[in-house]
Parts: C-alpha cells; sequence; structure tokens
C-alpha cells in the first residue's frame, strides 16, 4: 500500500512527534533550537515525501498506506505519552499487557 522509502521517512518523524506531544500535552518545555529540530523535522519529511512538489499531493492526496503508516506514528507517540506518567516499573507493565 506504499513503498519502503515512504514508510521509512514517515516513521522518522516519531522523535519529533513524541516531543511534540510532550510539549503540547505534558507541558514539558522546549528550547528554541529543538523547536527549530522539529520545524525541520516536518519540512524534511514533507519535501522527501512529496518530492518538493506540494501541488501533486493536493491534487493527488495520500495514499492509503502512506495514511496508515501516519497513523501508527500517532499511536506510537500517544503510547509514549502515556507510558510517561505511568507509575508501575517498566517490566510490570510490559507484563501485564494482554498478548494476541
Amino acid at each position: 500500500m506504499t513503498g519502503a522509502v515512504a514508510a521509512s521517512v514517515i516513521s522518522a518523524i516519531n522523535p519529533a512527534m513524541i516531543a511534540l506531544g510532550a510539549a503540547l500535552v505534558l507541558r514539558e518545555r522546549l528550547s528554541g533550537l529543538q523547536g527549530a529540530g522539529i520545524a525541520l523535522a516536518f519540512v524534511g519529511v514533507t519535501v522527501v515525501l512529496t518530492g518538493d512538489d506540494l501541488t501533486a499531493v493536493v491534487a493527488n492526496g495520500f495514499g492509503a498506506g502512506d495514511l496508515l503508516v501516519v497513523a501508527s506514528v500517532i499511536a506510537w507517540t500517544v503510547y509514549s505519552l502515556i507510558s510517561r506518567r505511568l507509575r508501575t516499573p517498566p517490566v510490570t507493565a510490559a507484563a501485564s499487557t494482554p498478548s494476541g
């Protein structure tokens, strides 16, 4: 549904998404340099994915596979933010996670 390169590039935005989410949701402070790095990361991913042609994305939209990878990045960000607030030790949290 999407190419390996596109999925890798979208997934590479994970650390920036977590930092942005922590700043917005958990009220963690970001320095100006960190904010600039996050902005640059989003611009870089956009340029790589669109081939520097935003009009093609507007005309064609994103593929279903790309949107699924974006959804996985959002899910991982939410999971990471929730895990920061857990008071249980990581081993306990992992052991209590249902396996499928």
